[in-house]
């Protein structure tokens, strides 16, 4: 899965768990593939992996997602956090 937002390491890892194309993420949502990601891998419990997750569903580059969508990874992220 080439792409957007996406390098090979952080690709790898979605390979990984079953998500090998972008039109996965945008059937699954980006909601849905960063808590399988962080299932899978607890590091990636962040801001910019989540946000390069929701810049592919939506085909923009990371730094053009919306900011309401980035404040909704930011709840998320807290919530993940606090039930470690």
């Amino acid at each position: 899965m080439p792409g957007l937002n996406l390098g090979p390491v952080c690709t790898a890892e979605l390979a990984a768990i079953g998500i090998t194309a972008v039109e996965q993420i945008r059937e699954l949502g980006w909601r849905e593939v960063c808590l399988r990601w962080v299932e899978a891998y607890p590091s990636r419990i962040n801001l910019n992996a989540f946000t390069g997750v929701i810049g592919a569903e939506h085909g923009v580059h990371w730094q053009r997602v919306d900011p309401a969508l980035k404040q909704e990874a930011r709840r998320l992220i807290q919530r993940l956090r606090a039930a470690r």
